[in-house]
């Protein structure tokens, strides 16, 4: 597979936030994932039932306090 590249910039200022995932692919279709998903550093795990669920709960998590205050 080939590497993918990027076109979203690398943060200066290394203001990242980690996530792990843990995906169980459906039975009815090898696309269809479910899961958790767990925001390091912070112990928050919260569970997803599709792609879509885990965009909306990634997207939606509050911003981490920069400087970790």
């Amino acid at each position: 597979m080939p590497p993918i590249e990027s076109d979203i910039p690398i943060d200066p200022a290394g203001r990242f936030e980690y996530f792990m995932l843990r995906v169980v692919r459906g039975e009815e279709s090898a696309q269809a994932i479910a899961g958790q998903v767990e925001r390091l550093g912070t112990g928050e795990k919260r569970r997803f039932e599709s792609g879509g669920e885990l965009l909306a709960l990634v997207t939606g998590w509050p911003a981490a306090a920069v400087g970790g205050s």
